[in-house]
């Protein structure tokens, strides 16, 4: 689940990062048109619109860049979550196997016992 969760996470970063990075080669091309615009015979109010339309951009690239930064938490805070999982796990599977070790320890001990018996038996028999 942790690992779903950072992959679904990572995708997410990923789009919102070309999200910006459309926003800011729309924002070159109008830089673009500007500069042209102002070297050409351009009337007031088509400069005027154009640095408006600028301004608009430039908003959404505020907007996108914090988009951007909220991904990034998530990422590090499901990042974060996988790991603690990671160690949980390890601690789980390292618990499973001590108590299969004394299980085994347990097992051993009883089987010889019964050897032991076995043999005493045997020894008595014969005597």
């Amino acid at each position: 689940m942790a690992e779903w969760e950072y992959a679904a996470a990572m995708n997410r970063l990923r789009e919102e990062e070309e999200k910006l990075a459309r926003i800011r080669a729309e924002r070159r091309e109008i830089e673009e048109r500007l500069t042209q615009a102002a070297a050409g015979r351009v009337t007031l109010s088509e400069l005027t619109s154009l640095q408006a339309y600028l301004e608009v951009v430039d908003a959404r690239i505020e907007r996108q860049a914090a988009d951007v930064s909220a991904a990034e938490a998530r990422v590090r805070e499901r990042q974060g979550k996988l790991a603690e999982k990671a160690v949980e796990e390890k601690v789980w599977l390292k618990a499973r196997e001590k108590a299969y070790e004394a299980f085994q320890y347990i097992s051993l001990a009883k089987q010889q016992n019964e050897l032991d018996e076995l043999a005493s038996i045997r020894a008595a028999n014969r005597g």
